[in-house]
């Protein structure tokens, strides 16, 4: 469940969503990176609006891992 106006009014999400997508997605909608060894992914096309994500590119850091 999304709320807020940079969430895609009616939208649901097609593909299949796991509970591992939570933390990347939340981290990109924060602005912040995900690491590149993750298997999850933000659900950013599918939860919000164009215009935010067009202004958000997606970045990654290699790892969170020491």
């Amino acid at each position: 469940m999304a709320y807020g106006p940079m969430v895609a009014k009616g939208r649901r999400v097609q593909a299949r969503a796991s509970i591992l997508d939570v933390t990347p997605t939340v981290l990109y909608f924060l602005g912040c990176r995900s690491a590149a060894t993750w298997t999850a992914s933000p659900r950013r096309i599918a939860l919000f609006q164009r215009s935010f994500t067009d202004e958000r590119p997606m970045t990654f850091i290699p790892t969170y891992e020491r």
